[in-house]
C-alpha cells in the first residue's frame, strides 16, 4: 500500500474523478468543480494504492507551523468498508509526522464523522474550518 503524489494524466483523471463521484456530487453538487484549483499545486494531494490500484484519495495540506489538514478524502465505492481508509489515513498521517506537524485538523461530514471518533479524532473548533456549512471540525494530536 502506497501514498503518492499523481503523476501521469491518468492519475490525475483518477484523482479526480473519484473526487467527483465520492465527495463533490454528493455534498456540493450546485457548485462546479475546478480541475485546475490552484489549491492543488499549494498543497499534497496524494493517491491511495493497493496492489498497484488507486483506491483512494486524499489532499493533505501542510497549514501552520505544527498543523496539518486532510481535505478531500474518499474511497472508490468498490473498495469501501474493507479498512482501507484508515490505512490510508495512517500513511497520511505518518506524511504530516515527517513535515514536523503535530496537529491534524479534518472538515468531516456528518457521514463521516464516526469514523473520524473511531480513528481518534474529536470534535473541536477551527478558526480556520472551510467555509461549508455541512462541515463539522475535528481534530487529533499526533
Amino acid at each position: 500500500m502506497t501514498l503518492h503524489a499523481p503523476e501521469t494524466a491518468p492519475d490525475w483523471d483518477t484523482y479526480h474523478q473519484i473526487r467527483i463521484t465520492q465527495i463533490h456530487n454528493r455534498y456540493c453538487p450546485d457548485l462546479v468543480y475546478d480541475y485546475n484549483d490552484p489549491e492543488e499545486k499549494q498543497n499534497h494531494p496524494r493517491l491511495f494504492k493497493v496492489d498497484g490500484k488507486i483506491v483512494g484519495v486524499i489532499r493533505i495540506d501542510l497549514l501552520q507551523e505544527n498543523e496539518a489538514s486532510f481535505r478531500w478524502i474518499a474511497i472508490d465505492p468498490a473498495h469501501v468498508r474493507q479498512g482501507l481508509g484508515t490505512k490510508m489515513l495512517t500513511l497520511a498521517e505518518e506524511f504530516v509526522k515527517e513535515h514536523g506537524r503535530t496537529t491534524i485538523r479534518i472538515p468531516a461530514t456528518a457521514q463521516s464523522l464516526a469514523f473520524a471518533h473511531t480513528l481518534g479524532y474529536k470534535e473541536e473548533p477551527w478558526a480556520l474550518m472551510p467555509n461549508e456549512a455541512c462541515m463539522i471540525a475535528v481534530s487529533k494530536r499526533i
